[in-house]
């Protein structure tokens, strides 16, 4: 199985939340490639839903030591954020990302979510618009 087919088994393991044998997936590619942000990033994840939140974290502060732009590590340490009760942070990570990737449709899903949280229901209604738009793109690919 070549790293990419790797990958994707990884991604459908996480989907089915069988994290432990998606992270599994994650760490073989990481023996061979160990700057692959993508599963770096998927490996927080796994980490995340068995509630190893500082392994996570450093998996995601890993991905972007080797990308700072790496949108969805971005978007997950906003997520951290904002479940631990950080909104300012979690705004600010939010930020970061839509500014690093445009197109990375889920920034905009959750500083909607952020906002809406906040009451802010005229933010609330342009990130959700902005989200639907970057969505339509990705599905269009």
């Amino acid at each position: 199985m070549n790293m990419d087919e790797m990958y994707e088994k990884g991604c459908r393991l996480l989907e089915r939340n069988k994290n432990h044998e998606a992270a599994e997936c994650f760490k073989e590619i990481l023996k061979e490639r160990e700057d692959h942000c993508p599963a770096i990033n998927k490996l927080g994840v796994a980490c995340i839903r068995e509630n190893r939140r500082d392994e996570a974290i450093a998996c995601f502060e890993r991905a972007l030591a080797i990308d700072k732009d790496y949108a969805p590590s971005i978007v997950n340490m906003g997520s951290i954020s904002k479940e631990a009760g950080d909104m300012e942070a979690a705004v600010k990570y939010y930020e970061r990302a839509m500014a690093a990737d445009p197109d990375y449709y889920l920034a905009y899903y959750n500083m909607a979510v952020v906002m809406k949280e906040k009451g802010q229901y005229s933010e609330y209604m342009k990130y959700i618009k902005m989200y639907r738009k970057a969505y339509k793109k990705h599905i269009k690919g």
